[in-house]
C-alpha cells in the first residue's frame, strides 16, 4: 500500500466484434490507466488472439479487483500475471524513497532545465564525457573531427552509386550514404528500390572502402538490413514508431535518429532513450529542420538545438542541412554554421546529375559543389 504499482494481465477475447474494446472500456470505467497492450496469435485457435495488458494499479485495490471480476465475465480466459512496483516518472521518486530510504536511481528522477525529461541512457550527467560512436572499422563519430556522410537521396543504379562513392571518398567523406527503403512524401515521387538498391550500395561501399548507411522503415527489415550496413538510419517519419525503435535498439549497430519536423527536443530525446534503453545500439542524433511559417523555405534548420544538446546529452549530433533547406546553393553556409555551433557530423546529398535525379535533385550537390564545400570545411 502506498507504492505506485502496475498489474499485468493475459486475456483472450471472444471472436466477436468489439470484444477487445469492451475489455478496455472496463478499465476506463474504473479509472485504470492502460500503459501497454500487445497481441499474439493464440496457438491452435485460428483468428483468436491473446492480449497482454499492463495498467496502473495493484491487485487488492478495490477498483482493480472490481475491474478483474468484470473482465472475467467478458473474456474466454483471463490470467493475472501479477502486480509489481512501477518506477515511472515522479511516482518513481516516492517508490525509491519507500525502498531505499531516499536514494533514488538516477533514471527515475526527472532532470531540470532544457531537455528536463531526458533519462539516464542519453543524459549528460555530472561527469559523463561525449560518447564516441564507431561506424565500421575506422570511423569514430563524436570527437573533434567532423564526420561527413554523403551520397544520393535514392540509389538509382550500380554505375550511379559507384561514381558517387569514388567522388565523395576522394573529396574527404568518411561514410557513404544512400537511400534504399524510405517511402517518399508524395505518391508522385519515385520510391527506393529496396534490397536491390541495398546490394548496389553495399557493393560500392566495400569496393571503395567506406562504411555505408541507409534508412530502415519496417521493423521486420531491421535484422536483414543491419547485417549489411554499418549504420542504420531512422527517418523523421518514424521517430514515433515505437515498434521500429524497439527493433533497431536490439541490433548491435549504431542508429542515426532524425528529428521529426514537428518533434520537440524532449520528444526527440525520448525516442533516442527508447532505442538506447534496449542496451545494444549506439544512438546518433540528426537535426534536419523543423516546420515553421517561413514562406521561402522548406524547413527551418534549428542550429540553436546543437549547443542545447551538447549540454543535456552525451550523444553525437549530426546536421542534415540538405533536407532542411532543400536548395543546393544554400547548403554550404549552413554546413559551416553547423560545424561552428558544435555539430559532430554532416549528412549531405550528392548526385552526378541532379537535374535528372529520380529523387531529391533540387537539393543534391553536384560533384564540383561537394568538392568545394569539403575544401571550405
Amino acid at each position: 500500500p502506498g507504492v505506485a504499482s502496475k498489474t499485468s494481465l493475459l486475456l483472450a477475447t471472444r471472436h466477436e466484434q468489439g470484444a477487445l474494446a469492451a475489455c478496455l472500456n472496463v478499465l476506463a470505467s474504473h479509472g485504470l490507466s492502460l500503459t501497454k497492450l500487445q497481441s499474439r496469435p493464440r496457438p491452435g485457435s485460428p483468428f483468436e488472439y491473446l492480449f497482454y495488458l499492463d495498467f496502473e494499479g495493484a491487485v487488492g485495490d478495490p477498483s482493480v479487483d472490481e475491474a478483474i471480476v468484470e473482465l472475467r465475465a467478458r473474456t474466454s480466459s483471463l490470467m493475472v500475471l501479477g502486480s509489481y512496483p512501477s518506477a515511472a516518472g515522479r511516482r518513481g521518486e516516492r517508490l525509491a524513497e519507500a525502498f531505499t530510504g531516499g536514494d533514488a536511481p538516477a533514471a527515475a528522477v526527472p532532470r531540470q532545465g532544457p531537455g528536463k525529461n531526458v533519462l539516464d541512457a542519453v543524459a549528460r550527467g555530472e561527469d559523463r564525457a561525449d560518447t564516441i560512436v564507431q561506424i565500421g572499422a575506422d570511423v569514430r563519430l563524436g570527437g573533434a573531427e567532423t564526420v561527413v556522410f554523403a551520397g544520393p537521396t535514392l540509389v538509382e543504379s550500380r554505375e550511379q552509386i559507384r561514381e558517387v562513392a569514388r567522388v565523395v571518398k576522394d573529396a574527404g567523406a568518411q561514410v557513404l550514404w544512400g537511400g534504399c527503403f524510405e517511402p517518399r512524401a508524395s505518391g508522385y515521387f519515385v520510391e527506393g528500390r529496396g534490397f536491390d538498391a541495398l546490394a548496389m550500395l553495399e557493393e560500392a561501399g566495400r569496393e571503395i572502402g567506406l562504411p555505408i548507411a541507409t534508412e530502415v522503415a519496417r521493423p521486420g527489415d531491421v535484422g536483414k538490413v543491419a547485417r549489411r550496413v554499418d549504420l542504420l538510419v531512422v527517418s523523421e517519419r518514424h521517430v514515433h514508431d515505437r515498434a521500429l525503435l524497439d527493433a533497431v535498439g536490439q541490433v548491435d549497430k549504431p542508429v542515426l535518429l532524425k528529428r521529426g519536423a514537428m518533434a520537440s527536443v524532449d520528444e526527440w530525446l525520448a525516442a533516442a532513450e527508447h532505442i538506447a534503453a534496449k542496451g545494444k545500439a549506439s544512438v546518433v542524433l540528426c537535426e534536419r529542420g523543423v516546420r515553421t511559417m517561413g514562406p521561402g523555405e522548406r524547413r527551418t534548420l534549428d542550429l540553436s538545438v546543437i549547443p542545447q544538446l551538447r549540454e543535456t546529452t552525451h550523444l553525437p549530433i549530426v546536421v542534415d542541412p540538405t533536407s532542411a533547406v532543400g536548395v543546393r546553393r544554400r547548403i554550404a553556409p549552413l554546413c559551416a554554421a553547423a560545424v561552428a555551433a558544435g555539430a559532430h557530423g554532416l549528412l549531405l546529398d550528392v548526385h552526378p546529375d541532379p537535374a535528372n535525379a529520380l529523387g531529391g535533385g533540387e537539393q543534391a550537390l553536384t560533384f564540383d559543389m561537394f568538392r568545394a564545400l569539403m575544401r571550405s570545411l
